[in-house]
């Protein structure tokens, strides 16, 4: 299990670190339907097997 915080997300999904902040908002959930992502401390970390998954459910759609 491999654990990237946001800016790894963003830098692996190409996206910019604030893309990712408003995809993950409660508001925007239902648009996006983005990993919610566990707290560590003071940073909010996702499973890389969790983003992938998410990719191919956007691909698909």
């Amino acid at each position: 299990m491999k654990l990237l915080s946001t800016k790894e997300v963003a830098q692996y999904l190409g996206f910019s670190v604030d893309r990712i902040r408003k995809m993950r908002m409660r508001k925007n959930q239902a648009i996006y339907n983005f990993p919610k992502g566990v707290r560590v401390g003071k940073v909010l970390m996702y499973e890389k097997k969790e983003i992938d998954d998410w990719i191919k459910y956007c691909k698909v759609s």
